[in-house]
């Protein structure tokens, strides 16, 4: 998860910090029950926007989307990439889409645990995670990062 709360914190004072809900796990057994801890979690978070990522790779084909709004973003990847990297540059684009002007509290949601860990590393290698934080660094929306 990514928060971003208006003007609540300076964005030169903050550090990206991604929150996680370990308890989220993908159980396709028991769907109920994801849904009432993600509920749950998401309780706490009922006054923002929600805006969520995804990315998938099929057969070769990259892709990721955002839903933001009520609008949807979908970008075709080079199917090189890995998921990993998909995951990351569907976040960096909601980082983008929400510092370009979503004017309220909002919070990203991604599935990827292992993008959200990453952008706790700030001497990440990765591109799309620099971007990340450097796009978080710039902004003056004051976005913050859960996992």
């Amino acid at each position: 998860m990514l928060l971003r709360n208006v003007n609540e914190t300076p964005p030169w004072t903050s550090k990206l910090q991604p929150a996680l809900i370990p308890k989220i796990k993908k159980n396709p057994d028991n769907p109920i029950k994801t849904r009432t801890i993600f509920y749950e979690a998401m309780s706490k978070y009922w006054n923002y926007e929600r805006v969520f990522t995804d990315a998938s790779k099929i057969n070769g084909n990259s892709d990721c989307s955002i839903v933001a709004l009520g609008d949807e973003y979908s970008f075709n990847l080079p199917g090189s990439l890995s998921i990993f990297n998909c995951e990351a540059i569907a976040i960096q684009e909601a980082v983008i889409v929400v510092a370009k002007g979503i004017p309220r509290n909002c919070i990203i949601l991604s599935d990827s645990l292992s993008v959200l860990v990453a952008l706790h590393n700030d001497n990440s290698k990765n591109h799309a995670i620099q971007n990340i934080i450097e796009i978080y660094n710039d902004t003056a929306t004051g976005i913050e990062t859960e996992k």
